[in-house]
């Protein structure tokens, strides 16, 4: 920087300094007796009483959840013509093979872990190695925050925004759904649909309290699983009301409860009800919300926050199967809808010997 800095000699106390000093400022009608404040705050401690917020219980009553296991894919005698989407996300990266009748045929869930092109690189290679010998690629469709990048990097045919990609796949497994919750690892979406065309929608802005990292970052502190999050929340006997507010005022709350004696069970609790309140005040604000909701997204396998979405708006939620990949499938389809005579795809063996380097 070039310039000097100084460290005051009492920098651990410069806030009880300013707080003194400001009240030196101030006229004082009599002088204040501190004799036997040190009894008082004896006292106050022996009789204090933690005190707290809290919500009802979660319960999962009107939730719809997908099936466990997903139906096999049937090949018949021939190669079957496939559509390829993928999904990049600063989290995650989906890649999907669906089929003419829109039929998913495989499907591949990574961690982008900061490299978007070997995400999808090794998600391709895993797809081509289960069924890359039984298909043949008509089209391939990319989305998410990396979908230019990686549409040149295994030449897509179609670059589709994550709306459009999200409600896309929705519409094709029930037309009469009218609203989508889609929370991933960084951002959130609201849409809006009437006969499966977007009327409205929303994204979140700055604040990643109201997203899956958030919890994934504070189950590591409390060294829990992220898989097992909402079991334990929904045995939350009173889940506390931690607020909606950005991460870092999050996180002061939830420290705060730990040193006063709350269990993890409402802890966590209180971390899927904020997680639906930021959603709900600051992502779709204003917005209508309809009568029949989807919550796609990974977080959607997180079932405390399904329970919280229910118990905050008291309308049924809606998981639809292949919920973690619905971006992908809806970049799928739209490649399909729009299928080009030949495909700029450039092949499972080729994508796995594409060459890049970083600019420095």
């Amino acid at each position: 920087m070039g310039e000097r800095v100084l460290i005051p000699e009492h920098r651990a106390s410069i806030g009880a300094i300013g707080a003194a000093i400001s009240l030196s400022s101030k006229v004082m009608v009599e002088d204040l007796n501190i004799s036997g404040l040190e009894d008082k705050l004896d006292d106050y401690l022996r009789n204090f009483k933690y005190r707290r917020e809290t919500f009802a219980p979660l319960a999962l009553a009107k939730i719809e959840l997908p099936p466990k296991k997903s139906h096999e894919y049937s090949y018949g005698n021939k190669k079957v013509d496939v559509y390829i989407g993928i999904d990049v996300g600063s989290i995650s990266t989906n890649v999907v093979a669906i089929d003419e009748n829109r039929k998913l045929i495989e499907k591949c869930y990574l961690r982008t872990a900061g490299k978007p092109i070997e995400a999808v690189r090794k998600g391709v290679e895993i797809i081509g190695s289960k069924v890359g010998d039984r298909i043949n690629v008509k089209g391939v469709g990319t989305t998410g925050s990396g979908r230019y990048l990686i549409g040149d990097f295994v030449g897509a045919d179609m670059v589709i925004n994550e709306i459009t990609a999200q409600a896309t796949a929705a519409a094709d497994i029930d037309n009469s759904v009218d609203t989508i919750f889609e929370i991933g690892g960084q951002d959130s979406k609201f849409i809006s649909l009437e006969d499966g065309v977007i009327v409205d929608f929303e994204m979140n802005k700055v604040c990643a309290a109201g997203t899956g990292s958030f919890l994934e970052e504070q189950a590591e502190r409390f060294d829990i699983k992220i898989e097992d999050f909402g079991d334990i929340a929904l045995k939350a006997e009173s889940p506390l009301n931690l607020g909606e507010r950005c991460t870092v005022f999050m996180e002061t709350n939830v420290y705060s409860h730990y040193q006063k004696g709350a269990s993890i069970e409402d802890i966590l609790g209180g971390l899927a009800y904020s997680i639906t309140m930021n959603y709900i005040n600051r992502v779709v604000g204003r917005k209508k919300i309809g009568k029949k909701i989807f919550f796609q997204g990974a977080v959607a396998f997180n079932r405390s926050v399904i329970a919280a979405f229910e118990n905050y708006l008291g309308k049924e939620i809606i998981v639809p199967e292949n919920h973690e990949v619905t971006g992908a499938i809806g970049a799928a389809i739209k490649v399909l809808e729009n299928s080009h005579k030949k495909t700029k795809f450039r092949g499972f063996e080729n994508i796995s010997k594409v060459s890049y380097s970083l600019l420095q």
